[in-house]
């Protein structure tokens, strides 16, 4: 992992990457504020008060909400705090990434895997759905991140998830999981890069969805039958842990064979 020092290249590199992790998250506010059935990521950003279009000076990411001290210029209505923390989201994944490799391309792919995973999670906790672009940006992260000689392992990987969750979303016609989550477990499949890490991934996954739920039956009895809790999140922590310790896990479960 680097260990940022007081050399001018490092401090640049991590002053670009909260800037364009900045950028990730405003944009990112956008993507979560257009989830509804028939909204459009094009057009002009609003006011969602008084609707007036945001020039470039209200856009600047973080800096515009301190000048305006949190409030629209036109109507003087607050602007909710989730948009200054999305994009302090977004610089804190982005500096995450180059923090954690020495090369500058791997750190913009790792940072904008990071980043669409968090809004992954928050748009599928928030409207239970994940939008396609988020989906895209995590898959093109995750083969930005692999050497040409590794790709065709990730896709095949990518694939292994991709059909495992695709035959349950056949099979159940979709009441099992949802057709956003087959999309997210084929990018996140080639993100850890190994159809043995995709095991290992969905097997987290469940294991921690199980115990959720589990916690969920006990605090609300017979009532939790009836809700739904998106698969989303279970997935990227699942895949999440197995980036950080997948190896490891491998080694132990070949062991107990």
């Amino acid at each position: 992992m680097r260990v940022f020092d007081a050399q001018l290249p490092t401090l640049f590199g991590a002053l670009l990457a909260a800037v364009i992790g900045l950028c990730m998250g405003s944009f990112s506010s956008m993507v979560l504020a257009r989830t509804e059935p028939g909204d459009s990521l094009g057009g002009r950003s609003r006011c969602p008060h008084c609707t007036k279009t945001l020039g470039i000076v209200e856009l600047i990411p973080l800096v515009s909400y301190l000048v305006q001290r949190g409030k629209c210029r036109g109507c003087g209505a607050r602007i909710a705090l989730w948009y200054p923390l999305l994009e302090l989201f977004g610089a804190g994944t982005f500096l995450t990434g180059w923090a954690w490799t020495d090369a500058w391309m791997p750190a913009l792919s790792l940072g904008l895997v990071f980043w669409a995973m968090g809004v992954i999670v928050i748009a599928d906790l928030r409207a239970q759905m994940i939008p396609d672009v988020l989906t895209g940006l995590l898959a093109l992260g995750a083969l930005l991140l692999h050497a040409p000689d590794a790709l065709v392992s990730a896709l095949i990987a990518g694939a292994v998830g991709g059909g495992f969750l695709g035959m349950q979303w056949l099979v159940s016609k979709g009441r099992w999981v949802g057709s956003g989550d087959v999309l997210l477990v084929t990018a996140l499949g080639i993100f850890v890069g190994r159809w043995e890490y995709v095991v290992v991934a969905l097997g987290l996954a469940y294991m921690i969805g199980a115990v959720f739920a589990g916690g969920l039956l006990l605090s609300r009895g017979s009532a939790a039958r009836h809700m739904h809790i998106p698969f989303g999140p279970f997935l990227v922590a699942g895949a999440l842990l197995t980036f950080i310790a997948g190896e490891q896990v491998v080694i132990v479960y070949a062991g107990m064979m």
